[in-house]
């Protein structure tokens, strides 16, 4: 059994309602694009299972939980398995990123 299949099997008894399935090449699903213009930067999380409301909750809660700019962060669910960080002053994708490792996935 190859160590990526094995960590696949790991992460998905997570204590979480949501899963994040890793793409065909291994990675997370964390992509960010410019939008209207290059003025409004986004932050998307694909692949999501289970509750995508859930994952959004603890992504406000505690992303950036001490900071100014997180009374700005807007989450939204998006076809119920994608989401999108918007109203972030700077570039947020390795954050992202970092979160959902820190969390097992």
């Amino acid at each position: 059994m190859s160590l990526f299949f094995r960590r696949a099997l790991v992460t998905r008894a997570a204590k979480y309602p949501y899963f994040v399935n890793r793409n065909p090449r291994g990675a997370l699903p964390v992509y960010s694009d410019w939008k209207l213009n290059r003025t409004k930067y986004i932050v998307e999380i694909k692949n999501i299972e289970g509750d995508a409301t859930a994952l959004k909750a603890d992504l406000q809660a505690t992303l950036f939980p001490d900071e100014e700019r997180a009374s700005r962060l807007k989450v939204d669910v998006v076809r119920g398995s994608q989401i999108k960080l918007t109203g972030l002053a700077g570039h947020y994708r390795d954050e992202v990123f970092e979160w959902l490792i820190a969390r097992g996935f």
